[in-house]
């Protein structure tokens, strides 16, 4: 049980730090438009220098001679998340499946495992690393995919360089910290450059989950008349039968047991908060998916403790 009262707290901690963003829209302490400013500045300033500082300062070769097979093994989550995501689409809501899809298929996959991590793992975890290194091409996947849930709407997609974010700053961050230290040029890195991307990286995770809290109560505000028995599927699916399907996957595979632990903690985490944009961006139905968010959040401050702690237990 010691798993599941650690998870709960984290994830209590962060729904906390969530609510507070949530409230301070609620009540217009900040103008909405604030969102604007803080979601660019978390995503390509806060966190490439969280992601930087830990690479430089605690990534080491040697004793993890496998982590270039990370990315291999996030494809193969990918591949299972998407085949459990076509299923989903055929029977949560036949009218919106493209915001079916996309809902189920992208994970919080960066936010959620970075506050759950420190409180099971410890705060010197190396799987804050391996997670980095795991979700390297998620971003590529996330701005270039989407659409293709949306094939049989008027959506349509024109490939443009800027919007692919092919060169994203998470991206970068990650590939030019690690050919530092692959090539031992971390050593001619100034102290306080390390020092300021660890100042500057450790608001990452604060203004990352107030931000979400924020597009949260934005999504609130827009989810429009309750689908009550499409959001109960949808919740069933997301946060029960993806973590069930994880577990056994896991339990047949055996993979090394920090890829098992990523693989989990993807699978119980809520749907990517970015979901309704890019509903928007593909003409889809955007309230659909701002209750399917809504509704996989509340739940997840449960499910995600029981599955982890049966994860604990079973594998």
């Amino acid at each position: 049980m010691v798993i599941f009262f650690a998870t709960l707290k984290s994830v209590a901690v962060l729904m906390g730090i969530g609510i507070i963003g949530f409230w301070v829209l609620a009540k217009r302490i900040v103008p909405l438009d604030v969102l604007k400013v803080l979601t660019p500045l978390v995503l390509e300033v806060a966190l490439p220098c969280m992601i930087f500082y830990n690479i430089i300062t605690k990534f080491s070769p040697e004793k993890m001679p496998n982590w270039w097979t990370l990315p291999l093994w996030w494809a193969a989550m990918a591949g299972l998340f998407l085949a459990l995501s076509l299923l989903g689409m055929l029977y949560i809501d036949k009218k919106n499946r493209g915001e079916v899809g996309i809902s189920l298929f992208y994970p919080n996959a960066t936010f959620f495992p970075l506050g759950i991590i420190p409180f099971i793992y410890g705060p010197d975890s190396s799987l804050l690393i391996e997670l980095f290194l795991f979700t390297l091409f998620f971003p590529l996947l996330v701005f270039n995919g989407y659409i293709f849930f949306f094939r049989s709407k008027k959506a349509t997609y024109k490939f443009s360089l800027k919007d692919s974010k092919i060169f994203n700053r998470v991206l970068l961050a990650t590939l030019f910290s690690v050919f530092l230290k692959l090539t031992d040029m971390d050593v001619y890195v100034p102290n306080f450059v390390v020092e300021i991307t660890g100042i500057v990286g450790a608001t990452a995770l604060p203004l990352l989950m107030l931000t979400i809290g924020g597009n949260v109560f934005i999504d609130f505000t827009r989810r429009g008349k309750f689908n009550y028995l499409a959001s109960t599927k949808f919740v069933l699916t997301k946060n029960i039968l993806f973590p069930a399907a994880m577990l056994l996957f896991l339990i047949l595979i055996r993979p090394p047991e920090s890829v098992a632990n990523l693989m989990m903690l993807q699978s119980v985490v809520p749907p990517l908060s970015a979901v309704p944009v890019l509903t928007a961006r593909a003409k889809g139905n955007v309230s659909i998916s701002n209750q399917f968010l809504i509704s996989s959040f509340i739940c997840s401050i449960v499910t995600i403790p029981v599955c982890l702690w049966c994860f604990s237990v079973y594998y």
